[in-house]
C-alpha cells in the first residue's frame, strides 16, 4: 500500500471514512454495526481520538473526529479497520481483505466545511433511502463519555 503523506495535528478537525472493497457491504446486521461501535469507543479511548459524529452505512462509514494525541487518528483508524476485518472474516467465513483501501481523511480547516461535513454525515443515511436496518448516523456524539 501507498505510503500516506497526510500528518495529523493535535486538536486537528478531519473527516475520515472508508468504504467495502468494490463496494461490497462491511455490515450484514444491527450486531455487526453495534460491535463496530464498541470498537469505536475503545479505541478512540485509547488513542486519544474525539469522536463528534458518524454515519454507518452497510458498505462504508464517516467519522467527524479531533485528535488528541500524537499518532490518534492513524492508530485509532488502523485497529478498528483490523479488528472489524478479522471479526466480519471469522463471523462470516470469509476470506480476503474488507476495505477498499487505506482509509481517507480531509482536515476540516474552514467554519464553512466543518458545518458540511456534520450535515453530510447526519444526512448520508437518509440521501441513499435506506431504512435504519441499512444505515445509522449521530451527530453530536463524543463516544468517550
Amino acid at each position: 500500500m501507498p505510503v500516506r503523506n497526510m500528518i495529523f495535528k493535535n486538536g486537528c478537525y478531519y473527516h475520515v471514512y472508508n468504504r467495502g472493497v468494490s463496494k461490497n457491504d462491511i455490515f450484514y446486521r444491527n450486531c455487526d454495526r453495534d460491535r463496530f461501535l464498541r470498537k469505536v469507543r475503545y479505541y478512540s479511548e485509547k488513542f486519544g481520538v474525539s469522536v463528534l459524529s458518524y454515519a454507518l452505512m452497510n458498505n462504508h462509514f464517516h467519522f467527524f473526529v479531533r485528535q488528541d494525541r500524537d499518532g490518534g487518528i492513524k492508530n485509532f483508524l488502523q485497529k478498528l479497520q483490523q479488528s472489524h476485518s478479522l471479526y466480519f472474516n471469522l463471523k462470516y467465513r470469509r476470506e480476503g481483505a474488507l476495505f477498499e483501501s487505506r482509509f481517507k481523511a480531509k482536515e476540516v480547516t474552514k467554519e464553512d466545511y466543518f458545518l458540511d461535513v456534520q450535515k453530510y454525515i447526519a444526512n448520508n443515511p437518509f440521501k441513499v433511502k435506506v431504512s435504519s436496518e441499512r444505515g445509522i448516523a449521530s451527530s453530536g456524539l463524543n463516544l468517550r463519555g
